[in-house]
């Protein structure tokens, strides 16, 4: 974490050019490392200020300062184990648009799910490797997916992780689903066999 922090003010304080990663807690390789992922951060923002976008990339990169795993960790290592992620997404104002990267990258990432539209609510049901979950929604946070009121590319900077957790697979592809009410969710929901998400992480939501 120290490392983190100090590469973190390193590049808050030199932000106007990320061509050159340098920091004495991280080795040159490492600092290689960094430069390549921020610099692929930096190509999605859209020509948008990128501080906050590469800040957060880099908050959630795990694997700086070149953490090794022993034998005991990497048999526990659950990170590819099939897990269920439930997303609650803000607006989608270019719905096509919208729709047709968040279908792209499930099919890049090997991810399978529903997106639900119920009401005002958009859930985003996502199952899949841990990893790749986690890159998903990196990505969703990060790059530009919608249009904002002036109708210029924007991010999701509001999307939610209502839940992750292992859960038997319960979809083969990816589709989009349409409910007229929140009786007819919670059915949808129970012939999925998710109704225990529905009353834990659902309802709280659409009974605020």
């Amino acid at each position: 974490m120290k490392k983190l922090r100090r590469l973190k003010r390193y590049i808050a304080g030199r932000m106007s050019s990320v061509c050159t990663i340098k920091c004495s807690s991280l080795t040159r390789a490492e600092c290689d490392s960094v430069k390549i992922f921020l610099m692929e951060v930096a190509k999605s923002c859209c020509g948008s200020s990128m501080v906050l976008d590469l800040l957060t990339a880099l908050q959630e990169k795990e694997d700086i300062g070149g953490k090794h795993q022993d034998a005991a960790m990497m048999k526990n290592d659950t990170s590819n184990e099939p897990v269920t992620c439930i997303l609650q997404l803000d607006h989608m104002r270019s719905k096509a648009k919208y729709l047709k990267t968040i279908k792209a990258w499930c099919e890049e990432l090997d991810l399978v799910g529903r997106i639900v539209f119920c009401l005002r609510w958009i859930f985003l049901f996502l199952q899949g490797s841990a990893d790749d979950i986690k890159m998903y929604i990196q990505r969703n946070k990060t790059q530009c997916v919608d249009v904002n009121s002036s109708g210029k590319p924007c991010k999701e900077r509001l999307l939610s992780v209502l839940y992750q957790g292992n859960q038997q697979n319960k979809f083969s592809n990816f589709e989009v689903h349409q409910v007229e009410n929140i009786t007819e969710f919670k059915t949808w929901m129970m012939s999925c066999g998710l109704s225990d998400l529905f009353k834990d992480i659902i309802e709280p939501v659409t009974s605020r």
